[in-house]
């Protein structure tokens, strides 16, 4: 099922950020990674069994 929400660009410190509905929010300490295609950013959550930081 695709779900689409509007949002804006805001700075949280000195790093651009963007909130989420909680609808749409991934599980705490997910890790995820951020794709830039053009214009677009696609997150996606990680499953990684033995993440190593």
């Amino acid at each position: 099922m695709r779900k689409v929400f509007h949002t804006r660009q805001f700075m949280a410190g000195n790093s651009p950020a963007v909130r989420i509905p909680v609808s749409m929010a991934f599980p705490k300490q997910t890790k995820l990674v951020v794709i830039r295609e053009g214009n677009r950013l696609i997150g996606a959550g990680l499953i990684i069994e033995n993440w190593v930081d």
